[in-house]
């Protein structure tokens, strides 16, 4: 077979010159990708929290999960709502965090790794109130981390879980 047949044998797989090199599967290219859109749900794309959270701010489900690393300013609330989940979450906490989940609707925080506590409450912010929460696989393979840290502050913790920390 000469180059210019090679070509044209590539270029058109029905040409007589050749043969079929791909056979009859780039007709049916077009099906496979429309399974692929129909049927393979999307990939969630995190809400990544900003590195200071400085006026108050809501959480809501429509963003989930939430993930990143973040210190609550002194002043500042940030409210989380009913059902919202958090992944790879380190929060520091200056002023207030409220995370009231509900028993049907709990805020979940897991898969948190690393050398770092997932929550930690500074001075200040004893008005936070965790109710509803659960927290799960959070920690470090290799360090003890407990998932929350309290310095000199009382938050209220009630009605919430700590698994596999």
């Amino acid at each position: 077979m000469k180059q210019q047949e090679r070509w044209d044998a590539v270029a058109n797989p029905k040409s007589s010159k050749g043969g079929s090199r791909c056979g009859g599967s780039i007709r049916f290219l077009p099906i496979v990708v429309l399974f692929f859109v129909l049927f393979l749900p999307a990939a969630a794309s995190a809400t990544t929290l900003p590195a200071t959270i400085t006026e108050n701010t809501t959480l809501m489900p429509a963003g989930n999960p939430y993930t990143g690393t973040s210190t609550i300013e002194s002043g500042v609330t940030l409210k989380v709502e009913p059902g919202v989940k958090f992944s790879s979450l380190s929060l520091k906490v200056k002023g207030t965090l409220n995370a009231e989940g509900t028993a049907s609707e709990p805020i979940v925080v897991s898969e948190s790794s690393g050398n770092y506590t997932p929550i930690t409450f500074e001075p200040g912010s004893g008005a936070s109130v965790l109710n509803h929460v659960e927290m799960t696989k959070v920690g470090s393979e290799f360090y003890v981390k407990a998932p929350i840290q309290i310095n000199k502050s009382s938050p209220t913790i009630e009605n919430s879980t700590f698994t596999n920390v």
